[in-house]
């Protein structure tokens, strides 16, 4: 898919909503909490420019499942963002600077969110933007995946030669 190309209609939107209220987290006490397994688990998203796609890891990341018994009910993780890899380090660089993730000023994307049936709802903060978004997951006893588009116009990415949506794909797993 090129910046002129539309996305793909068969993946989900991930939904942006305008809400400035917090996340209410005071029942998460209840709950057992299990770090994610990075060695199992995956985590990417896949730019669009003008000229081609590119598939984006990061390198350095945690996250935390919450459980209520066998179900997962609630997700926290932390990217670094200066760990981002292309595997071209001419790109790796470029998303670095300020067009994209400003590492020196916004070194962390957080995300936390509430598993609600088979949809996941909570706040991104990237590049120092707090946005509410909700998008579709698959869950079982000891993973929760997803693949969806985000737009990321909030965001302000400042890079006018990439295309406003990304797709995100993460299988977590404990």
């Amino acid at each position: 898919m090129t910046l002129l190309e539309k996305p793909s209609k068969e993946l989900p939107r991930a939904i942006i909503l305008d809400s400035n209220n917090p996340l209410i987290r005071g029942r998460l006490k209840e709950l057992k909490i299990i770090p994610v397994n990075k060695e199992k688990s995956t985590l990417i998203f896949t730019g669009y420019s003008i000229v081609k796609s590119h598939v984006v890891k990061f390198n350095d990341w945690e996250g935390n499942l919450y459980f209520d018994g066998s179900e997962i009910k609630y997700f926290e993780g932390k990217i670094k963002s200066n760990s981002v890899s292309t595997g071209i380090e001419m790109l790796d660089n470029h998303l670095k600077n300020n067009d994209f993730f400003d590492i020196e000023k916004f070194p962390e994307i957080l995300f936390s969110g509430f598993v609600a049936k088979d949809d996941m709802k909570g706040g991104l903060n990237f590049r120092g933007i707090l946005k509410e978004i909700s998008f579709p997951v698959k869950l079982d006893s000891k993973s929760i995946s997803s693949e969806f588009y985000l737009d990321i116009t909030p965001f302000k990415i400042k890079y006018i030669g990439v295309n406003k949506e990304i797709k995100v794909k993460f299988e977590i797993y404990i």
